[in-house]
Order: C-alpha cells, then sequence, then structure tokens
C-alpha cells in the first residue's frame, strides 16, 4: 500500500528541494507525494488523503508562528498524521521563555535565565544579580532586540520600557489616572507606553527576559541536528565590535569542532523528540551551555559546511560532501516513519 506525502509549499522554496529529495533518496516504502498550498482556505481538504505532511513554512514572528503551531498541532495531534516538523520541534518557535521551560525541566546545561512576567519582580532580583546582562525579547531571531544591560540603572529602565503597559495601570489603580500621567510625564517608559498603546491598542501584558552574560567568547558554535541521526556544525564570529554572533554572518567552518557538544545536541534532539533542531552554543572554562534554540534556520550555511555528521552506533562519521538540509530531512523522515511503521507491525 503505498504511503502519500503531501509537500507544503513556502516562499523560500524548500519544498522544491524537498521534492528533489524525495526523487532521489530510497525510501525503502512505495510512497506517492503531492505538493499542497498550505494557506489555502481548503488546506485541510488538500491533506486529507496524505499519511505524512512534509512543510517547512517561511513564517516569522509571532502572529504567523501560532497560525502555524496551531496547523502543526491539529494535523499531528487530531488528525494523528506524521507531520515533520512534529509539534514537539516547534511549539516553542518564536518563544524563548518556552525554550526556558524546556532547558529547566530537562535540566540543560544553559546560562542562568530569569523570565519576568510581572514587573514587580524585577527590583528585587536585579537588586541580587551580577552585571553585565543579556536582555532579549521572548521572540526574534537574528539577534534582533538584543541589548547587554551593564548595570543596575540600565537594567531598571530597559525593564520598566519593557512593562510599560502593565506598569502604568498600577499607577493608575494606586493614584489616579490624572495623577499617573503628571507624575509620570518625564520618565521614558511612560512614553514607551503611549507608542505602545498607538500600535497595539489591546496588550496590557508584558513579558521580559534577562539572561546571564557568557564573556570571552569571541564566537558561538552553531550546531544543527535533524532528528537524532544527522548534524552540521560550525562557528558564528561575533559582530564587529558587539558581543552578538547571530546575524553577523561571518561564519568560519574551518575551526576544530569539539565532538561532545555534537553528540549532546543529538542526544537533546533524542531525548525531547525533536525533528530538527539548532543549537547555538556558548563555552565557559572547559564546559559549555546551549544559550537558544530554533527549528527554523536557513539552508546556504549547513551546504556550504562541505559536510554533515552521522550518529552511528560506534560514534560520529563525518561525510565529506556538500549536502542540503532538506536532503537530510527526507532521509530522517524515511527512517523514523520505517521505524514507527516496525514498532506497531511487532
Amino acid at each position: 500500500m503505498s504511503c502519500i506525502i503531501a509537500v507544503g509549499k513556502d516562499k523560500l522554496n524548500w519544498h522544491t528541494r524537498f521534492v528533489q529529495a524525495l526523487k532521489s533518496e530510497n525510501a525503502g516504502f512505495p510512497f506517492d507525494y503531492k505538493t499542497v498550498n498550505m494557506e489555502a482556505p481548503d488546506w485541510m481538504q488538500q491533506i486529507q488523503d496524505a499519511d505524512i505532511v512534509l512543510w517547512k513554512p517561511h513564517f516569522m514572528g509571532v502572529k504567523s508562528a501560532l497560525f502555524f503551531k496551531e496547523k502543526v498541532y491539529f494535523m499531528q495531534k487530531i488528525s494523528g498524521k506524521r507531520v515533520l516538523p512534529n509539534y514537539e520541534s516547534i511549539w516553542h518557535f518564536e518563544s524563548k521563555a518556552a525554550q526556558h521551560y524546556l532547558f529547566t525541566y530537562y535540566d540543560i546545561k544553559t546560562p542562568q535565565t530569569r523570565v519576568f512576567m510581572d514587573h514587580n519582580w524585577t527590583d528585587r532580583v536585579m537588586d541580587h544579580s551580577e552585571f553585565p546582562l543579556v536582555f532579549k525579547q521572548s521572540d526574534g531571531a537574528a539577534g534582533q532586540h538584543v541589548k547587554l544591560l551593564q548595570s543596575r540603572k540600565n537594567a531598571r529602565r530597559q525593564l520598566q520600557r519593557q512593562f510599560a503597559v502593565p506598569l502604568y495601570e498600577d499607577k493608575k489603580c494606586q493614584n489616579g489616572a490624572v495623577r499617573a500621567k503628571l507624575s509620570n510625564l518625564f520618565s521614558s517608559w511612560f512614553w514607551m507606553r503611549v507608542w505602545q498603546r498607538l500600535h497595539a491598542p489591546f496588550e496590557t501584558s508584558a513579558l521580559a527576559y534577562v539572561q546571564q552574560f557568557i564573556g570571552g567568547n569571541p564566537a558561538d558554535l552553531r550546531v544543527t541536528v535533524i532528528g537524532d541521526r544527522y548534524a552540521y556544525a560550525f562557528w558564528r564570529q561575533n559582530r564587529r565590535h558587539d558581543f552578538r554572533a547571530s546575524g553577523s554572518g561571518v561564519i568560519d567552518y574551518e575551526r576544530p569542532v569539539p565532538e561532545p557538544v555534537i553528540r549532546y545536541c543529538l542526544e537533546l534532539n533524542k531525548t525531547l523528540h525533536f525533528d530538527s533542531m539548532c543549537y547555538d552554543i556558548l563555552f565557559t572554562g572547559d564546559d559549555f551551555v546551549v544559550s537558544e534554540m530554533s527549528y527554523g534556520y536557513k539552508d546556504r550555511p549547513l551546504y556550504e559546511a562541505g559536510g554533515y555528521y552521522v550518529n552511528t552506533s560506534s560514534g560520529l562519521d563525518w561525510v565529506s560532501e556538500p549536502c542540503r538540509p532538506q536532503t537530510l530531512w527526507v532521509r530522517w523522515l524515511f527512517e523514523s516513519y520505517l521505524k514507527h511503521q516496525e514498532q506497531h507491525a511487532e
């Protein structure tokens, strides 16, 4: 009986490379495929007869990511289809706060992190913190909305701006609207509140993400893992006169990569049931930490790495040939699907 694979179209053309990989890779079982428009009103009808959905959308931003997550949840959890990437891989996409919950629960090596959803906690925590600290928006990529907080004063100002709307609501409840406005007219957070009200009039909550600064890293190590089977790894140099490597575009493929880090990331993918994940690694002394992770990434830097690692029973094997991640996604899809079928046949 033939398996039907629905390949979701995307504006970055990952779907065309998925189709190429489906044609070139040996699945080990008969299958048919079709391309579908997952943004069309009839997307549910288009995938109704599919056993597998292979879809890497171009979505970025909180709202777009939310639509993506809802569809993947429906397909996997309600319709019972094999979706790649699976919901486990993408539910925390565009939310560093959600990543932090995973890091904490599974005791993953990461910089000390605080997630604030109530501004009343920020001052007391900052009073007992060592500086500098790294402030990040919960969403965003390529180093956007990431700042280095050099002092308590600097941190207090940034966090007040982050919580401008709920901070004003508290002061209004305490002193009334007129006094709240007049007494804070010259505060920077007050005008941030005005700006936020103009752009998001119904938003009354906020979230702040503050992370320990890990110094002494002129570059970070980007490890991209597909399933618990394949991995790419390369170094990303920091931006000029900046502490951020993300978004710099300066990649070093020649510097040796420590294999224990790759094995650690492969094990994370296995433990957390990820289909695809890239990890940003920083080093502290003789150890390392995961500063962030994301299922989404650009494919060109991986192809230009010139090769990839394969996790085997005897260790890590290096395959010295360029390979696009779409090909390894398809290989992992076939391998994991066949394994699932065999387990249910026993």
